[in-house]
């Protein structure tokens, strides 16, 4: 089941929260300018440094944001996350805001999704995206930027990277700032956490029912290896039981001490939420981790679950 979601003409994502099917679940989000919440949430799990996870979790949060695509019976609703920005001087802004009076400074945003966000290179070239739709006060506030192409479209694992264009310089530098901090973070993570087997923490941000940015904690249940391509990375799909909706497709997906070391760049990329797979657990789509300075495992699929005997994350829960 993909979960991207579709408003009808005219309706509002709080509609579509009310008749979710998952609505019981709702609880477990966390309003991603809650930060009293997500503090106390994170102080809840054992043997977790939780400063470093804090202050990694907010930088997620202003590098994730909302697709919207307009289609013949709606709004096709999404979430994306921002992989790489690249400044541009002395040639003309191509955003549709730019028509008439381009603007000679400019950038472009690369972020990542899942296919089915976008299914097509028409898809991507129509989409708009919205950063800072952290709350209901700023619904109808945010920064707007445009979609101009997707690339590296794998159908098998469900994922695509979309290019934006925008003239707002200070959006280019905040979010390029975000990037080298969330970087800096991960590793930090990843050197602390990479050798944890079990009870693995997943972070999810997304943009549930199209409307604003929530924070989804649950624990990694599954990891399935779908190709070796370089000897220091599995290219691979986690299965998870952090809270998900429609709207959540796409997402950035964190599963603790796993990290990229070429995110940024162009031989890796981060995991997204891709779905619910045939057990009933959320799914990603393929992503990179890094195993550089780790023993290889000859494997198709390792469990990572030990539950502490009641079936749910010990940090879901309230």
């Amino acid at each position: 089941h993909q979960q991207v979601q579709i408003l009808q003409s005219g309706e509002k994502s709080d509609s579509a929260s009310m008749r979710c099917e998952n609505r019981e679940h709702h609880v477990h989000y966390i309003e991603a300018s809650d930060t009293a919440k997500l503090t106390k949430r994170l102080s809840q799990i054992p043997e977790i440094e939780s400063n470093v996870l804090f202050q990694f979790i907010r930088c997620m949060c202003d590098l994730t944001a909302l697709t919207e695509l307009v289609i013949a019976d709606g709004i096709r609703c999404g979430t994306c996350f921002v992989q790489k920005i690249e400044k541009f001087a002395n040639t003309s802004c191509p955003c549709p805001e730019c028509q008439g009076h381009r603007n000679t400074k400019w950038g472009k945003v690369t972020l990542t999704t899942a296919l089915h966000v976008l299914k097509d290179e028409a898809d991507a070239s129509k989409c708009t995206v919205r950063f800072f739709i952290d709350s209901e006060d700023s619904t109808d506030q945010g920064k707007i930027i445009y979609g101009l192409k997707s690339h590296s479209r794998d159908v098998t694992g469900d994922w695509c990277a979309l290019v934006c264009a925008t003239h707002d310089l200070d959006l280019l530098t905040l979010l390029e700032d975000k990037l080298k901090e969330y970087w800096k973070l991960g590793r930090a993570l990843k050197d602390k956490y990479q050798k944890e087997s079990e009870n693995l923490v997943v972070v999810v941000v997304s943009h549930p029912h199209g409307g604003p940015k929530r924070i989804s904690l649950g624990e990694a249940k599954v990891k399935d290896l779908a190709r070796e391509v370089r000897e220091d990375q599995d290219w691979c799909y986690y299965s998870y039981d952090a809270v998900t909706c429609d709207g959540s497709s796409g997402a950035p997906v964190y599963v603790l001490g796993r990290w990229n070391d070429g995110f940024g760049y162009w031989f890796g990329h981060t995991h997204n939420h891709s779905g619910i797979d045939n057990f009933d657990l959320n799914s990603s789509t393929v992503g990179v981790d890094s195993t550089y300075g780790l023993s290889r495992q000859s494997y198709r699929s390792v469990v990572l679950e030990k539950t502490d005997g009641c079936g749910q994350s010990s940090f879901q829960k309230e």
